[in-house]
């Protein structure tokens, strides 16, 4: 589609029909939606500038159309503004040019009246600095449709004085490499470099320059969008040292050459996120065969590959002879109690649950605590509930964690080259057995135990107490195991063995 095309079909657009009370020559489509554009992508967000008016000229027409729903954006020249019978915002905004007064983001004053051009002047990067008039010109002052096509992340102008004006453009302008598959500029990285320790100077209020939830909501964009890219962004331009000190401090934290020839812990940990990309391909994941879907993609997933050994540092312990190796005691427990503490640092469960990046702690930290699970595993002594409790009562978090023990195993590489999947098999086997035992197919949900509580009571004739739940895990192991299949055959089983049970818990 070229350039008059999407003019004509943003004219015609319902939701859109107050830019056609503006001539047509004084309206331009501005910033990241021209970007998708020319790049080929959904185009969201839309924003529009107008040329040539008045602030009063551009409310009195938008108000014959909806109602501008954030007056404070006036100071500015932006009108937040809902079309009538509508659901998403505009911004409609009049060129403005901006002086810097201070530290905070809104420690500015704009200066209206301007041109277009000076107005793309004020922006972050090339690629956004884009306008595209409703007449089906195209204005780039600063050559960012050649960037786009050189697939290269460039600051407008200094990017010393746009990276001091709004530190919050480093994290940007780094997300958004990781998001188009760009390079940065040589000279955009080195300023982002220079400049980190901007993100966290504090203001006279005590406040950082870039808000804790903002950092932390970056991150996310970008490390969903290219997990190993963004970490490796983040360490040329020293934020991992910055602003997730944890993480940066795994990078010379030793392994024993005999389990880990690829090297200290953050080389293990980003081979793990690149082998869990393997998980993607449909022919590894047949070869599987796992009973329950694999989760590779999900955000808590590629966090908890991240982190999951971030309690590694702190719980290092050394040789304590020739024969000895370096050892990481507790570590799955602390590092979930530090992943903990990143989670709230940076608020990364400040998206709401229904945002495909919104973090829910809980989960996130049951899948670091449970990352050894197949260490431990022992295919004849682990209890069937113990598999069920994991695994199959949550599948989407069961799959989760058989992601994540797949990339943790994939990624412990010892000398010969080849990693020990041979107890991750027997794990998948197991499941498979349970679920074979219970009739149920993959995606159906497996079925209720065979008695309450109250119906175990009234067979042994017990009281309320730990013991009732001790017979019904009981009960369930046998149930999963397919020795009892019907609430009948549980109750007969409980008045021959209930003593047994009894006894034995």
């Amino acid at each position: 589609m070229n350039a008059a095309a999407l003019a004509r079909e943003l004219l015609s657009r319902p939701d859109l029909a107050f830019l056609r009370a503006f001539p047509s020559s004084a309206v331009f489509l501005v910033g990241g939606a021209v970007r998708d554009w020319l790049l080929g992508r959904e185009t969201k967000d839309l924003d529009f500038v107008v040329v040539g008016l008045e602030p009063e000229q551009v409310e009195r027409i938008l108000s014959a159309y909806g109602h501008v729903v954030e007056v404070e954006s006036r100071a500015f020249g932006v009108f937040k503004f809902r079309p009538r019978g509508g659901v998403d915002t505009y911004d409609v905004a009049l060129p403005r040019r901006d002086r810097w007064t201070g530290l905070r983001y809104r420690d500015m004053e704009a200066e209206l009246g301007v041109s277009l051009e000076q107005d793309l002047a004020r922006r972050d990067f090339t690629v956004n600095a884009l306008a595209l008039g409703l007449d089906g010109r195209l204005v780039d002052p600063f050559r960012g449709r050649q960037d786009l096509r050189r697939r290269l992340i460039r600051a407008v102008g200094d990017p010393r004085e746009r990276f001091a004006e709004d530190p919050s453009r480093i994290l940007r302008g780094l997300r958004f490499a990781c998001q188009l598959g760009f390079e940065v500029e040589k000279k955009t990285l080195r300023a982002a470099t220079e400049m980190a320790s901007e993100i966290v100077r504090r203001t006279e209020a005590g406040a950082t320059r870039v808000a804790e939830e903002v950092v932390g909501q970056e991150f996310l964009r970008g490390f969903q969008a290219a997990p190993v890219r963004l970490i490796r962004l983040w360490q040329e331009a020293g934020l991992l040292a910055l602003l997730l000190p944890e993480v940066a401090a795994m990078e010379h934290t030793p392994q024993p050459e005999g389990i880990h020839a690829e090297g200290g812990v953050l080389a293990h940990t980003l081979l793990a996120l690149e082998r869990l990309a393997d998980l993607e391909d449909p022919a590894v994941v047949r070869r599987l065969r796992s009973p329950i879907a694999l989760q590779p993609s999900s955000l808590h997933t590629r966090l908890a590959v991240l982190l999951h050994d971030l309690g590694k540092p702190p719980t290092l312990r050394p040789p304590e002879s020739e024969a000895d190796r370096v050892r990481f005691p507790g570590h799955d427990v602390e590092g979930a109690t530090m992943a903990g503490q990143l989670v709230e640092r940076l608020r990364l469960t400040s998206l709401p649950r229904d945002d495909a990046l919104h973090v829910d702690k809980e989960h996130l930290l049951f899948l670091i605590r449970r990352h050894m699970f197949c260490a431990h595993f022992d295919a004849q002594r682990t209890r069937a509930s113990t598999l069920e409790k994991y695994f199959l009562a949550d599948p989407v978090r069961g799959g989760e964690l058989l992601a994540l023990i797949w990339a943790d195993i994939a990624a412990t590489v010892p000398p010969s080259g080849r990693p020990d999947f041979t107890r991750y098999r027997a794990l998948l086997q197991r499941l498979r057995d349970v679920k074979r035992a219970l009739g149920t197919r993959a995606g159906e949900r497996i079925p209720p135990p065979l008695l309450s509580g109250r119906e175990i009571m009234e067979v042994l004739g017990l009281s309320p107490g730990p013991a009732v739940g001790k017979v019904k895990a009981a009960l369930r192991d046998l149930q999963l195991e397919g020795r009892l299949q019907t609430a009948e055959e549980a109750k007969d089983y409980l008045r021959e063995h209930g003593l047994e049970l009894l006894a034995e818990h």
